[in-house]
């Protein structure tokens, strides 16, 4: 997460060159926490602020400031397409690492989601085409690289069900058994 200090100056920024220059102007990608601090931060300010991320339910997603007169909101955001072998085995950690190698930075890269022969992420529009020609290979697999996504996007980040009975409704013995700890450990995790 961007220094708190560091994403203020910056989305204050942001909101000030957009209202100055009558122009939409954005900010990388932001995590879930950074994305709540900069909307809370510039929920007053002179021009409207949006946040997206490619797709509805990303995580990651760009902050873009419009000026009053914008009706429609425009994000330089692309997809891009990884497919592989189905028989390769290939993580987000792997994907990011790889765009990181390029010295991609970490702003410049959205969502990253990962199937079983395929990935899906979304960048900004500057770095697309450098990716579409320089990506050749992910953690040692070879990759075909593609621009957009077709069908649906793959479903790596769903949550996945969990149930379990807890000796009592305190706190400590909800975190221990979701977290597979003894009762004393939670406790001491939850004071901290």
């Amino acid at each position: 997460m961007m220094e708190t200090e560091l994403l203020k100056a910056r989305a204050e920024d942001t909101a000030a060159i957009c209202a100055r220059t009558g122009r939409p102007k954005y900010l990388g990608f932001l995590s879930a926490a950074e994305a709540v601090f900069a909307e809370r931060l510039l929920k007053n300010s002179a021009c409207r602020t949006e946040l997206w991320g490619g797709y509805e339910t990303a995580e990651r997603v760009m902050l873009g400031c419009f000026p009053d007169w914008a009706e429609d909101s425009f994000f330089p955001v692309s997809s891009v397409t990884f497919t592989y072998r189905g028989i390769d085995s290939l993580s987000h950690r792997d994907f990011l690492g790889t765009l990181m190698s390029l010295g991609i930075t970490r702003e410049s890269v959205g969502d990253i989601l990962t199937e079983q022969g395929r990935a899906v992420v979304f960048v900004t529009d500057e770095i697309k085409s450098y990716i579409l020609t320089q990506v050749t290979k992910v953690g040692g697999t070879g990759v075909a690289v593609s621009e957009g996504f077709a069908g649906q996007l793959p479903q790596s980040g769903r949550l996945a069900g969990f149930s379990g009975t807890c000796a009592s409704e305190r706190i400590d013995c909800v975190v221990s058994e979701l977290c597979g700890l003894s009762r004393s450990r939670s406790s001491e995790l939850i004071s901290q």
